[in-house]
């Protein structure tokens, strides 16, 4: 059975989200949007399945990701880096797609990743809990994912996770960038 209780461990987060979605929701008809979204997050958990990774939750248009929690695996950077690629390439095939199908524009997916020490495990209480995540390593990895508007890129992430990466593919540096909450400026990097 599942107990209350969390660990110490270092992984990978992944937070994503839509660009401009609030606009999609105001010119969409109901109807589309529930089969726009819903083709979205099929493409997107099959990219997420491929890489092992652990759903943390859907955060309306965006998700949460684990990678490294619950299973033990040393390679998380590297699978982290390797499934943002996937997803830019399925979700901008996708809005192709959308486009054609339902004459709508779905905005880029933005993609933050950021690997350290944070506590995971059960928490909620006994009535129910869940699996999550909680530490500076999600909110590093959700403010890299809002920076992407700056940057004008569709993937950020820290140079921590650049350090643990064996297997990163060609990848450009973009110097410090100063996030909302955070006390130090991180270094980014992107796909190049």
């Amino acid at each position: 059975p599942m107990t209350i209780g969390a660990e110490r461990r270092e992984i990978t987060v992944m937070v994503s989200d839509i660009e401009n979605f609030s606009v999609l929701v105001a010119e969409s008809a109901v109807e589309d949007l529930a089969l726009i979204m819903n083709g979205y997050f099929d493409g997107l958990y099959e990219v997420l399945w491929k890489h092992e990774a652990m759903l943390d939750k859907l955060t309306g248009d965006g998700v949460i990701v684990l990678f490294g929690a619950p299973f033990e695996y040393t390679d998380h950077a590297d699978r982290a880096i390797a499934c943002a690629r996937d997803i830019v390439t399925m979700t901008e095939a996708y809005r192709l797609e959308v486009a054609t199908r339902y004459g709508h524009k779905l905005g880029r997916t933005r993609v933050g990743l950021h690997s350290g020490e944070c506590l995971v495990g059960n928490f909620g209480g006994e009535k129910r809990f869940n699996y999550t995540a909680y530490g500076q390593v999600v909110v590093i990895a959700a403010r890299l994912e809002a920076a992407n508007k700056e940057t004008d890129t569709h993937i950020l992430f820290s140079d921590s996770t650049m350090r643990l990466a064996k297997r990163a593919g060609e990848v450009k540096a973009l110097g410090e960038v100063k996030l909302k909450g955070v006390a130090q400026p991180v270094v980014a990097y992107t796909i190049a």
